[in-house]
């Protein structure tokens, strides 16, 4: 059966600008109500507006998420009102009688008749000023609550800005505060912006969102050949390739966007293409080269061109450099010591794609109100209205749990989180990067949507506002979501308490190695080099400029503490080789895989030509003979009466023999001793030459 659901699916949003002359003038206004079905009520919006006696008017249908539909051939007579939609199958259309306040009738189309009803909609800017006021005053308490410095937030109502501002402090030492203009880096948030990028290119007819990533990437490589092959655009646009974060990787600030992705194919997978959600900064990395490639433009200029230009985000930039060659930024801040304490900033421009933008409340605005206009910008389609509700629409399960009665179940589309508050439905994404968290939340059916960021990291607090201008916008009676994640933190203090008292009565068994076996330089082909040396007679990691000191457990086991990060503790383990050297270094970076494998590198000088020459000679141990000679880049070793075999570099002038284990060549400091090592002894030969 055809019915008014199906047609309106079918719509694509018009902006109006039909004329059509009407007598009486009792029309211009706007309209609230809704259109009986036989199986729930439909709300429709119409506006009317009236220039030099010519009405023209637009529908809205938000729950359909049509808006701007195009109202034609309007007729109002004595107390009848007729309308048309335009461009709609089945001719729908409106009559019914008007007075001065409703419109009650019959909806027609393609000969079903459904009864409607419109209401004058009642101006109340007095209760809208005192929401905005009670919003800012709590936003103003709640920065005071959670020790925060300072915080930017935009609110849309009605897909218009009832709000954007700045709250607090930018800079806590100058006091210079908060405004709609301060920049704020908005972490995770920046995803969204991608996937419209992507969506672009869909709408152009470039790539589909089905696509295979190796038809637009050849050389994209996974550690699983499968997912290399298969996994698609909206595969890794909703976290479904099987990798999980290893974000530790983008600590390494001297890494470019394309040494990030080809180094994709190290990093450990957690499942099968497909098989479960793991959140994930890399595969929007990988995006933003698909985007550069494709387009011939880096992912900022692209993304500078097509989105920010158009909805007039002129503040909002990507680098920062940029940032903080403005007047008008935030400081980013940690709580340190339980105190706030300004870091640097996160500066990565390779994360680009998954995380770098740098924006504020005025912008965000605009951001929000173009993406709850279904991507339309003041009469302008910049991005079908097909992509947009792709985008909107779930992918893939992030969680079963329902945390608290008013939240549902989390679902991930392209770029957005989705859920519901309340019963409404919501689209949602946040960021956290250092020293900043960000929230920017669009209810689509209501034309509702809120940007919150904060210049502190970790930070619950958008969370907070997010969930209470929702109750404010909703009419209903406020959730002390406040007084729960304080709650939920206090819980968690207690939990940390009780295991590190279990911990410290833990007996404590010595190390096997003295401390001085342990340093080193460590490496994984993924992850880079992890340098693990002696400071005050303590063992001190550092990866990517990150110091990591490492604190004795038990055995070979240390507690790696991220000082930077509020002394959060991984666990790391050092193994040794079959000669009881360490020789291998493990850390939980990656805490949805098993521990990275970061191996002992070999000292560069024993693989030196100019050091391995040095050895060369013949030695011998009563009577039998081994000649050392340099061929090329290697050191030969050929035995009296044997086949020439190759020495590998192993530690501090010891060589192991290739393809024989437990066989191991020992020079002495003046080389003139080659000690041989084998499992059944140790034999020592002098030179002769």
């Amino acid at each position: 059966m055809f019915t008014f659901r199906t047609f309106i699916l079918k719509v694509l949003l018009f902006s109006c600008l039909s004329i059509l002359y009407i007598h009486g003038a009792e029309l211009p206004g706007d309209w609230e109500g809704y259109i009986t079905l036989p199986s729930a009520s439909l709300s429709i919006e119409a506006h009317f507006n009236d220039s030099s006696g010519i009405i023209s008017g637009t529908m809205d249908i938000p729950m359909q998420k049509a808006y701007q539909l195009k109202i034609v051939n309007i007729e109002l007579n004595e107390d009848i009102v007729k309308f048309e939609l335009e461009g709609i199958p089945g001719n729908p259309s409106f009559k019914g009688n008007i007075n001065i306040k409703s419109i009650e009738g019959l909806f027609i189309q393609s000969g079903q008749e459904f009864p409607f009803v419109l209401n004058m909609a009642e101006a109340d800017d007095e209760s809208e000023k005192a929401m905005i006021e009670e919003i800012k005053a709590f936003v103003d308490s709640m920065l005071i609550e959670w020790d925060v410095p300072g915080a930017s937030v935009a609110v849309v109502k009605d897909n218009k800005v009832l709000f954007a501002e700045g709250f607090g402090f930018s800079d806590i030492e100058s006091g210079n505060k908060v405004n709609a203009g301060t920049l704020f880096q908005i972490g995770s948030a920046t995803k969204a912006f991608t996937s419209a990028d992507v969506a672009l290119l869909v709408d152009r007819g470039v790539v589909n969102w089905d696509d295979k990533v190796i038809e637009h990437l050849p050389d994209f490589q996974l550690a699983d050949k499968y997912a290399s092959e298969h996994a698609t655009i909206s595969d890794i646009a909703s976290h479904q390739s099987g990798l999980p974060r290893h974000d530790f990787t983008l600590f390494n600030l001297d890494n470019t966007r394309e040494g990030l992705f080809s180094k994709l194919k190290y990093l450990p997978m957690r499942n099968e293409l497909r098989e479960g959600f793991h959140y994930q900064n890399h595969m929007y990395i990988t995006l933003g080269i698909m985007i550069e490639r494709l387009s011939g433009l880096s992912w900022e200029e692209y993304t500078m061109n097509n989105i920010l230009l158009p909805l007039g985000m002129n503040n909002t930039n990507f680098f920062i450099k940029d940032m903080i060659a403005t007047d008008n930024y935030a400081l980013p801040y940690r709580e340190l010591k339980e105190k706030n304490t300004q870091i640097p900033f996160f500066d990565s421009p390779a994360m680009g794609p998954a995380g770098s933008i740098n924006s504020c409340a005025d912008d965000m605005a605009k951001w929000i109100q173009f993406q709850i206009g279904n991507g339309t910008w003041h009469d302008n389609e910049i991005i079908s209205h097909s992509s947009m509700n792709t985008m909107h629409s779930p992918f893939s399960i992030y969680s079963k749990n329902l945390l608290y009665p008013e939240l549902g179940y989390t679902l991930y589309g392209l770029g957005w989180f989705l859920n519901s508050y309340r019963g409404v439905n919501l689209v949602y994404h946040g960021g956290n990067i250092d020293g900043f968290t960000s929230l920017v939340t669009l209810v689509p059916d209501s034309q509702w949507a809120i940007a919150v960021m904060v210049n502190k990291d970790g930070s619950t607090l958008p969370t907070i506002i997010n969930y209470y201008i929702l109750d404010e916008l909703m009419n209903r009676d406020i959730v002390d979501w406040s007084g729960r994640y304080i709650k939920r933190i206090e819980e968690a203090e207690k939990m940390m308490a009780e295991k590190q008292d279990n911990d410290d009565k833990k007996i404590k068994a010595k190390s096997t190695h003295v401390l001085k076996d342990y340093t080193g330089t460590y490496n994984n082909p993924g992850y880079g080099d992890f340098v693990i040396d002696i400071e005050k007679g303590k063992l001190i990691g550092n990866y990517n400029g990150l110091r990591i000191p490492l604190k004795h457990s038990v055995y070979d086991i240390f507690d790696a503490i991220l000082e930077d990060y509020g002394s959060a503790v991984l666990q790391s383990r050092f193994d040794m080789d079959d000669k009881g050297n360490i020789e291998l270094f493990t850390i939980t970076l990656e805490s949805s895989s098993d521990p990275i494998e970061f191996h002992k590198v070999i000292d560069n000088k024993l693989s030196s030509i100019e050091y391995m020459k040095a050895f060369e000679g013949v030695y011998a141990y009563e009577g039998f003979s081994i000649e050392i000679d340099l061929r090329g880049n290697e050191l030969i070793m050929i035995a009296q009466g044997q086949n020439p075999v190759t020495l590998i570099p192993y530690k501090d002038k010891e060589y192991s023999i290739k393809d024989l284990n437990g066989y191991y060549v020992r020079f002495n400091d003046k080389k003139d001793v080659l000690t041989l090592i084998q499992p059944d002894g140790t034999y020592t030969f002098k030179r002769e030459n």
